[in-house]
């Protein structure tokens, strides 16, 4: 029979063991998470082409907006370029957006719609699985499971199933019943606060994704790469959210809202240094483009993605007009990754005004302009925001 170790020995074949461990985490870091990004275009174009072309070496696969049913019943496929999406040289996950308002009773149809796009997308692309985004109120999540369990098994072994989840559903008794239904989930954790608190918080995100760890599931983790503009109709409610596109005119009540590279940067380290259990990696919503001047470009993406430093670069100068002692307040970005236009300016000037996302107001002989709205310059771009009349010499200023 084997003698028993004495306690002594006990604490050196511990200590032998913690320093065994130490040495493993040292020399073997943690595997580098996945990204995958979503293209979310109805209608491809050159710009976007172009972005998937430069962007698959990085990615693992793409999830592409396929289809969305609307809140009146609608059904809206997406024009896509097959070509282009397959010089992508990655996997897809085929996408179908069901609007959260949609009641219950009018999703009976869905599934058979969803079931007949499977062919053309499994002829055309390196079809990896089918993801279902519906933002469905957590007291429908039961109808929601039900809902997945049938589509489950319509589908049989023959794709991954995955779900977009939201942080609402945390608490929800249903959630762990909703996510036994499906082989993975994407944990939304940008656009889901009140539209005056902005698209992204980086502490309450980590916290969401360590809740939600607790479930025991293998996940991933949406995060964002855009902006929005937010209108407001004269009784204070949301009228119109407008990202991909610009904003011809509207109503002065309005907000822009960006998400800064820095703070989902600093979260993804995290993510990466701290491992969450079931993390399997980020799905980056959207894949920006050059056209999208709401996303970040598509080097300060890859510099997230990378872990690269982010150092952006913005100057301060003024442009003088025709007139003698006129000038033009501009900010511009010589550097390689996007720039957040800057919290205020100090300028030495009698006389100016402020525009383009700066409220101009005097300060000490001069004008603070402060910025009111949200932005980034991109490398490259410039900003004029607003002008001065310095009769005496040229304009100084300083952020």
């Amino acid at each position: 029979m084997q003698k028993p170790r004495s306690g002594k020995a006990r604490g050196h074949w511990r200590r032998y063991l913690l320093c065994a461990a130490l040495l493993l985490a040292a020399c073997c870091p943690p595997a580098r998470l996945e990204h995958d990004a979503y293209i979310w275009q109805r209608v491809w174009r050159p710009e976007l082409n172009s972005a998937i072309r430069q962007s698959a070496a990085q990615i693992r696969c793409w999830r592409v907006l396929a289809a969305e049913a609307t809140a009146d019943g609608e059904w809206q496929t997406s024009a896509i370029d097959w070509s282009a999406l397959n010089n992508g040289r990655r996997p897809v996950v085929m996408v179908i957006r069901i609007d959260g308002r949609l009641p219950p009773a009018a999703q009976a149809g869905l599934q058979a719609r969803i079931l007949a796009l499977l062919p053309l997308w499994q002829r055309h692309t390196r079809l990896l699985g089918l993801e279902i985004d519906h933002d469905c109120p957590s007291a429908a999540l039961g109808d929601y499971s039900r809902f997945l369990a049938a589509l489950r098994q319509r589908l049989g072994c023959r794709l991954r199933l995955s779900i977009t989840t939201l942080p609402t559903w945390l608490q929800a008794p249903q959630l762990d019943q909703l996510l036994a239904q499906v082989d993975e989930s994407v944990l939304q954790v940008h656009a889901v606060i009140q539209p005056h608190q902005g698209l992204f918080n980086p502490q309450q995100a980590e916290r969401w994704i360590r809740s939600y760890a607790g479930h025991r599931r293998v996940f991933r983790v949406a995060l964002p790469t855009y902006g929005s503009r937010i209108d407001y109709d004269p009784q204070g409610n949301i009228s119109a959210i407008s990202s991909e596109t610009p904003t011809p005119g509207g109503g002065a009540d309005a907000r822009e809202w960006v998400v800064a590279p820095q703070q989902v940067a600093e979260l993804l380290a995290l993510l990466q240094q701290q491992p969450v259990s079931g993390l399997l990696g980020v799905v980056w919503f959207r894949l920006p483009t050059s056209q999208d001047q709401r996303a970040w470009s598509l080097d300060t993406w890859r510099a997230v993605m990378n872990g690269a430093p982010l150092h952006p670069a913005l100057q301060l100068y003024f442009q003088a007009g025709a007139e003698s002692g006129l000038y033009q307040v501009v900010l511009r970005n010589p550097g390689s990754i996007d720039a957040m236009l800057p919290l205020s300016l100090a300028l030495a000037c009698p006389l100016g005004d402020a525009m383009a996302g700066y409220s101009a107001s005097p300060a000490n002989g001069g004008y603070r302009f402060t910025r009111t709205q949200q932005a980034l310059l991109h490398p490259g771009q410039q900003r004029v925001i607003g002008w001065l009349r310095c009769p005496a010499g040229a304009p100084r200023g300083q952020t």
